[in-house]
């Protein structure tokens, strides 16, 4: 693999885009831990929607899931002191890294955690089988 721009300095269009997203990515995460950390019921598909549609990332990343997103952002940061150490790409290994494989992974657990919720909610399997033993239905 190669950087996704020549030289990481203003004169350079690709790195310049990748800096204005990441500046914008960084502010909203400063105020996305404070505002979704109280918050149960998250529907992180509409989440990981929206954000693409607000600030989609640069055109050398698309295609690619916010996961992997997370990790370019650590590795790539703009200033080196605050990046990350390649061994933090091991924590990343097991996940959806592609849009299209995010997208589904996520909908196959929000319908998984609604069915739990819900059977959670109705008393669950014990009373189903609790009324099935006094004939009811």
């Amino acid at each position: 693999g190669c950087f996704p721009w020549e030289e990481s300095t203003h004169d350079d269009r690709d790195y310049c885009k990748y800096k204005k997203w990441f500046d914008i990515e960084a502010e909203k995460d400063k105020t996305r831990g404070v505002k979704w950390r109280d918050e149960e019921d998250i529907d992180h598909y509409s989440i990981m929607e929206q954000n693409q549609k607000e600030n989609p990332p640069p055109s050398q990343f698309k295609g690619l899931s916010p996961l992997v997103m997370t990790l370019l952002k650590e590795l790539l940061h703009p200033e080196p002191q605050h990046r990350g150490s390649p061994e933090e790409i091991l924590s990343y290994l097991g996940g959806p890294w592609l849009m299209k494989t995010a997208k589904e992974e996520w909908r196959r657990a929000e319908e998984a955690e609604k069915e739990a919720r819900t059977i959670r909610e109705t008393g669950g399997v014990e009373k189903e089988m609790l009324r099935e033993g006094r004939g009811e239905r």
